[in-house]
């Protein structure tokens, strides 16, 4: 006799549960985009130094970035996620010596009101592009160098205003790299998803995070980077209709 595939015997207990007596349960799968406040956005942390040369007046120039120490332009929708390292190591005789390390961290948020009882939910999205050297070419294919998904646990207050950062019960993201069959990533989120719709935790969105997850104390020396563009979100949803009774019918 066929056995059914696990994830169908998972569901069997939800999409049985208030169906009338002689008639068959209806499933359906809805998708979900971000929302529209807060949908998708990135933040990002860093640490600097400098030498004391850099302090000199003279030569001409010294002091000043040449290369850049601003975050890396995200297009809308996208979010960018990973870390990249600066280092200017300056010119005689006032070697101004400069080192950063910059860390990203991409927020992606859904709306889970309509759903009392979730069957299952499924995140995927596309890996748009990525770097292995700061500022260098993109990769191909792009390269997936998040290694951690969480549940934000909220904003947090910076210089330039309040900003998504922190996150707990966070899980392991699935290798994965930029491909002509999309989408290129996927994951089973409904663990959170469930939380989010019984208000079991606050939902402030998912954060992508990883692979460095804390600014070291001393600044790397070199220009490495590891960092990925991610795009084209969406949670795919099956629920019973008679279990969900304000979700699409």
């Amino acid at each position: 006799m066929k056995r059914l595939p696990f994830f169908l015997l998972s569901l069997l207990p939800l999409l049985l549960t208030a169906c009338p007596p002689g008639q068959q349960p209806t499933i359906r799968t809805i998708t979900l985009n971000p929302t529209q406040t807060d949908g998708t956005n990135w933040s990002q942390q860093h640490a600097y130094s400098q030498s004391w040369e850099c302090d000199v007046p003279w030569p001409p120039g010294a002091g000043f970035f040449l290369n850049g120490l601003g975050p890396e332009p995200v297009p809308g929708g996208e979010i960018d996620v990973g870390y990249e390292d600066i280092f200017n190591q300056g010119a005689q005789p006032f070697p101004c010596e400069q080192e950063q390390e910059m860390l990203y961290r991409g927020h992606v948020m859904f709306d889970f009101s309509m759903f009392d009882a979730i069957g299952s939910a499924t995140l995927q999205f596309n890996v748009a592009q990525s770097e292995n050297a700061t500022a260098g070419p993109s990769e191909i294919p792009a390269n997936s160098y998040a290694t951690v998904l969480g549940m934000s646990t909220g904003l947090i207050n910076g210089d330039n205003g309040p900003y998504y950062w922190p996150y707990d019960s966070d899980v392991t993201l699935p290798a994965c790299i930029g491909g002509i069959i999309k989408p290129d990533c996927q994951l089973d989120v409904s663990s959170q998803a469930r939380q989010w719709a019984s208000g079991a935790h606050a939902n402030y969105g998912f954060i992508f995070a990883g692979p460095i997850l804390n600014l070291p104390g001393n600044l790397p020396q070199d220009n490495n980077a590891q960092l990925s563009w991610y795009a084209n979100f969406q949670v795919q949803v099956v629920y019973n209709p008679a279990m969900n009774p304000r979700a699409p019918q």
